[in-house]
């Protein structure tokens, strides 16, 4: 595999870059990607990559700086600049530099990119000319290629659909025959684990083909073992019925001997190459089976899983969003963490949803968290959690819903500890007074006229002040506070009317209306709704 690494202080377009292509199929690792030139270097002092693809203007350290430092260092490294269009000089002076070609950030497309990766690594990498000993050639580049890239190259290509059907000499390059059989997706768990405890992938990799080889031959089945990406195996068991004593001892034998769990989705049976695709690919769906069910899931499929897969999932309605923001920024744990569990909670009743989903909702929530810390002059990207501060690549790599839930429960009180000392920082002391009094009477009929004269100031110079640090003004600030206590005591099964009372409405339908206007539901919708524990 050729090593990348994506420099750039954009967090869209580091992701966009790493979603754009299947770097692996192509023959790329992806390194973990860094936000400047500083974080570049830490990187590349860790482990150098064959290829860099560079913005130019970053805070701390920009491109040309990292360029700079790269040949300073005699690095051998490829360096691909991204650039905008005015940036037209300075990618110049990249050029210059040692920069061997450019791709512009604006029009990028997926087709492109490949085509400058495949022309640098063409060219001949300087790691190989530098002693640290020739890289494996990609997939599809080299002249003679080994068995086992003729036959993940054949299964692929089958799965994409690439071409109607095999012909005799490639079904002999992949080593099997599909006039019948069954197919097997093997989808290794914990995958980020894997990948910090084994340095040399291809060799870890090459070792689950070969484990499942043998397990293959010791049941006297005959079958192709094949990859498909990092962390997924398949094999075409040629064989007219599904052995379920096999398939345990696959997870047995693998999860013994390379100390890994691996989850296995047993597809339906197949009658020829032209059935293979539509049968495999219901085995896959084991990845999305395996985010519910947690590691070394084991299904028949669509017996054991049935429904189709539901591409779709919202993060909530701007409601939601808002009480959610509300709660970040006054700092409410107990509430924060019900509505997190919720969207959580959500997903799993439904079942269905594909795990990518998912995991772009819990990027939604992330965003909250930014945009709540932002507002505080704050940086999420200043968190230190679960050993990184890549916090949106953490998510994306996450596996299993429980451990998406258990991450925001753990990165939320930590969260909370930073926005509180952000919060201090910022506030006055005469803000901050009046925020511990406004939340000693909430449940009261309070005013500014009185929080004012609380506080000895004239009440137009607090509500000024007020609403610069706290970023809303004095009677929304109130009422928030006010909506979140009414929804403590609409959940313990207290009537409408008593709640309005217990937080300092007179009058109950008043109260109902501003309820709704800020949850988007009648304080009866919201009770009910508690009550069945929704």
């Amino acid at each position: 595999m050729v090593k990348v690494l994506i420099v750039d202080d954009e967090l869209l377009v580091r992701v966009g870059l790493k979603s754009y292509i299947d770097w692996a199929k192509h023959g790329f690792e992806l390194l973990e990607d860094a936000r400047d030139g500083v974080e570049a270097l830490e990187r590349i002092a860790a482990e150098p990559p064959d290829i860099l693809l560079t913005d130019i203007k970053m805070p701390r350290m920009d491109g040309l700086e990292l360029i700079r430092r790269i040949r300073e260092r005699n690095l051998a490294i490829r360096i691909i600049v991204l650039s905008c269009y005015e940036d037209f000089e300075t990618v110049k002076e990249a050029m210059k530099l040692g920069a061997v070609d450019y791709i512009r950030k604006l029009s990028i497309k997926a087709d492109e990119i490949l085509a400058v990766l495949n022309a640098v690594r063409d060219q001949g990498l300087p790691g190989e000319e530098s002693g640290r000993g020739p890289r494996p050639a990609a997939e599809g580049t080299g002249a003679a290629k080994s068995r086992l890239l003729q036959k993940n190259e054949f299964f692929r290509g089958l799965l994409q659909q690439e071409r109607p059907a095999p012909l005799p000499d490639e079904e002999n390059a992949a080593g099997i025959r599909l006039d019948q059989g069954w197919p097997l997706c093997l989808s290794l768990d914990g995958y980020r684990r894997i990948r910090r405890q084994h340095r040399n992938q291809a060799a870890f990799q090459q070792a689950v083909i070969g484990m499942s080889e043998q397990v293959l031959k010791s049941f006297q089945l005959s079958g192709a073992v094949f990859q498909i990406e990092e962390r997924e195996f398949g094999i075409a068991v040629r064989s007219a019925a599904c052995d379920r004593e096999f398939v345990a001892a696959l997870q047995r034998q693998i999860g013994a001997n390379m100390n890994i769990s691996v989850s296995i989705g047993i597809g339906p049976a197949y009658a020829g190459a032209e059935q293979f695709a539509a049968a495999y690919g219901l085995a896959r769906r084991i990845g999305t089976a395996k985010f519910y069910l947690g590691p070394g899931a084991a299904l028949r499929i669509p017996e054991d899983l049935g429904g189709d897969e539901v591409r779709e999932f919202r993060l909530g309605n701007p409601e939601f969003i808002r009480s959610l923001e509300d709660a970040l920024t006054l700092r409410r744990n107990t509430e924060a963490s019900r509505l997190i569990a919720g969207v959580f909670a959500q997903a799993r009743q439904a079942g269905n949803i594909h795990p990518e989903a998912v995991r772009r909702a819990a990027l939604d929530l992330l965003g909250v968290f930014s945009r709540t810390a932002a507002f505080f002059q704050g940086d999420i990207g200043e968190l230190e959690f679960d050993q990184s501060r890549q916090h949106h690549q953490t998510l994306m790599e996450l596996e299993f819903l429980d451990d998406l839930a258990a991450w925001f429960a753990g990165f939320l009180p930590v969260y909370l500890d930073y926005l509180r000392g952000k919060a201090e920082s910022r506030h006055s002391e005469l803000v901050g007074k009046a925020i511990d009094y406004i939340e000693a009477h909430k449940d009261k009929n309070l005013t500014l006229a009185e929080l004012a004269a609380a506080l000895n100031v004239s009440e137009a110079y607090l509500s000024s002040l007020f609403k610069r640090e706290v970023g809303r003004n004095f009677v929304g600030y109130l009422t928030g506070l006010k909506v979140d206590l009414a929804k403590e005591y609409l959940r313990q099964g207290r009537l409408v009317y008593e709640t309005a009372e217990l937080i300092g409405f007179e009058n109950s339908n008043y109260f109902a209306k501003v309820f709704k206007k800020y949850t988007g539901m009648t304080p009866d919708e919201y009770r009910c709704l508690a009550r069945e524990g929704r």
